[in-house]
């Protein structure tokens, strides 16, 4: 139940220290270049039509992500009341060789607009109803983390030592709802841009989590102890029924 990616911001909580207003301008800083560079990517240059391939797809992912994301960035995420619970959110605790390779995956996204704009690896995967597919899975895991977030997040304003277990919403048959929609929204980028790229990328994004997943277990296992165990025999870690 850490949070290894972008969020969103839960319903009102208790007041909590800000992000240092120097991490939050890096924050914009880093993410304003990445769509700067996303959008080079898609921009044929010499072209008659420079802006061919910002299309209804395309373009509709962008506008989601800047939406969503602006969201994510004037949540409460960076007002959490302490470094440890910082850490533990974000699943330092547990895992922290994991947090190099979800940064480097998350920096990597952009390479699959560079596919979609210039290299066209596999042209013969573009088709606009799987990029419509793809642009609504994309939309829906995104709905979905605001939608997780609103349960997750609130355990992380209070003391640490008195967190109760989420088995509410999104939580109720699903350990790990915020890794399906991570994985989701991934499978949705790959659709969109027609990328075998995006499909690596989806692919180390689940090699990451089917890694990090048994390590969460055991940690949230020793915090909650029996409560866990009983949560884990009634419920799926990903999918419902099936994993």
């Amino acid at each position: 139940m850490s949070i290894p990616a972008e969020t969103s911001a839960p319903p009102a909580d208790p007041p909590a220290e800000r992000l240092h207003p120097l991490r939050r301008v890096i924050l914009y800083g880093v993410y304003a270049g990445m769509m700067l560079l996303c959008l080079a990517f898609l921009r044929q240059w010499g072209s008659s039509h420079p802006w061919s391939r910002l299309d209804v797809f395309s373009g509709g992912f962008l506008a989601c992500n800047v939406l969503f994301r602006i969201r994510g960035l004037l949540s409460r995420r960076g007002r959490l009341k302490s470094k440890a619970a910082v850490r533990e959110a974000s699943g330092l605790t547990f895992d922290p060789r994991s947090a190099f390779w979800m940064r480097f995956l998350g920096l990597a996204q952009p390479v699959v607009m560079l596919d979609y704009g210039q290299l066209h690896l596999a042209p013969v995967l573009e088709n606009p109803v799987l990029q419509g597919v793809g642009l609504g899975l994309y939309l829906l895991a995104e709905l979905g983390w605001v939608w997780v977030d609103t349960h997750l997040l609130r355990q992380f304003y209070a003391d640490l030592d008195d967190r109760a277990l989420v088995t509410e919403g999104p939580y109720r048959r699903v350990r790990h709802p915020r890794y399906t929609c991570l994985l989701l929204g991934r499978s949705g980028i790959a659709l969109i841009f027609a990328s075998p790229l995006g499909w690596l990328l989806t692919l180390g994004w689940l090699v990451l989590l089917l890694r990090r997943i048994p390590m969460e277990e055991v940690h949230l296992g020793k915090i909650f102890g029996e409560e866990y165990d009983a949560y884990s025999r009634r419920s799926s870690r990903l999918l419902p029924g099936v994993y």
